[in-house]
């Protein structure tokens, strides 16, 4: 059995929240005093620099109440993450984090300085490059944000472990890892190895931002921001994830990290074996919780949907909007396929060729303007065209 936490939270009040967040510590039977002389990682959600109330990244306030209690328990925090193109600093500091570390005098870990970990019982992938500076912790409090996911339909604990990779790094293990059902089998190893490849075994705490949430096109700036007024806590990743994805109301079915995590021995995904403290999920349930339009699941087959002529018939393909795109090209920079090139001349928008485009959808998560949309596939456009008696279909938003 599993135990999480689930807290309301109705707003984003540093002393509320410390004061939830211990109550929420009590609730799991984690003693915060373990920290007293020890290293602690603190992993935020900071996917890209994003102003704290679009519900991209995780609270500035939600963190420094976190950091708060590690700091008054004599821990030895440091912030390590390492966003997909921006510094950590950059993201740090636009994000709204800067008034906390400058008055905690906190440091931030070199993401450009990497160690390897291993997971020997990894399904699909064994090796892994992380921030070094996570070796030298005895603790990770992993702080993620509530969101949807194109790729994963949901992003929470399991996922935010992703931001150790270094940089650049994320995008060529889309690469590696493309279609659904292998980037989930890629982040539970390496889920895995974060979980069990040190020696000893680091604690991992995860606490979850369910304040303001992020439904609909999620990760980064398609999604919208959503009130939900939670907190969620456990050391379990996975039973986290499973009891926030029902406070939504998210199809489980759609997360194939919960029942193939509990299969590995990673964690406990069904809600019937996780013990829920503090309030229930039906106390604190949301509807109409918006979830992310894609439709490529773990469950698709992996061939014929990988050429390229195939999936331009069946599958959504990224967008760019002429009206919002700025041309700062960081699609481009981030693509693993190299599918994307610099904007020609007389063009407004970066030009994609959708024979290379893998469908991994991280030109739309690092988009700063939110500038590219998913269309739907010529079949389903045709569909809906008959269906609807349109001569014209718009892309998806």
């Amino acid at each position: 059995m599993a135990t999480v936490s689930l807290a309301r939270c109705p707003e984003y009040s540093r002393d509320a929240i410390r004061g939830r967040m211990m109550r929420s510590l009590e609730e799991i039977g984690f003693d915060p005093n373990r920290f007293r002389g020890a290293r602690v990682a603190m992993k935020p959600n900071l996917l890209l620099p994003a102003a704290p109330d679009k519900a991209i990244v995780t609270h500035p306030v939600f963190f420094e109440a976190a950091l708060d209690i590690v700091i008054e328990h004599g821990g030895r925090p440091i912030v390590v993450e390492s966003p997909a193109l921006a510094s950590v600093e950059k993201a740090l500091r636009r994000s709204g984090y800067g008034p906390a570390l400058d008055r905690t005098g906190v440091g931030v870990a070199d993401a450009t300085g990497t160690a390897i970990v291993h997971n020997e019982r990894g399904v699909a992938f064994k090796r892994f490059e992380i921030i070094r500076e996570v070796c030298d912790a005895e603790f990770i409090i992993n702080l993620p944000k509530m969101k949807t996911h194109g790729l994963t339909y949901f992003t929470g604990a399991v996922k935010n472990y992703f931001g150790l990779v270094p940089g650049l790094e994320k995008a060529q293990w889309h690469l590696r890892a493309p279609t659904a059902a292998e980037f989930t089998s890629f982040l539970l190893d390496f889920y895995g190895a974060i979980r069990d490849g040190f020696s000893p075994r680091k604690t991992l705490l995860n606490i979850m931002d369910g304040i303001c949430a992020l439904e609909g096109e999620g990760p980064g700036p398609g999604g919208r921001a959503r009130f939900v007024g939670v907190m969620l806590a456990s050391e379990d990743a996975v039973a986290l994830d499973a009891v926030a994805s029902a406070v939504v109301g998210l199809d489980r079915e759609k997360i194939p990290t919960l029942a193939i995590a509990e299969s590995r021995g990673l964690g406990v995904g069904a809600l019937e074996n996780i013990t829920i403290v503090g309030e229930s999920v039906s106390s604190c349930a949301v509807s109409g919780f918006v979830p992310n339009r894609s439709t490529v699941r773990s469950g698709a087959p992996r061939w014929p949907f990988t050429s390229s002529f195939v999936k331009n018939l069946v599958l959504e393909r990224p967008v760019p909007d002429a009206r919002l795109c700025t041309r700062c090209h960081q699609c481009r920079d981030i693509c693993p396929a190299r599918a994307i090139s610099t904007t020609a001349k007389n063009e407004k928008t970066p030009r994609f060729d959708y024979a290379l485009c893998i469908r991994c959808y991280c030109c739309m998560e690092i988009c700063p303007e939110g500038a590219i949309e998913l269309q739907k596939g010529i079949v389903k456009r045709i569909i809906m065209r008959r269906s609807v008696g349109k001569n014209t279909i718009e892309p998806m938003r």
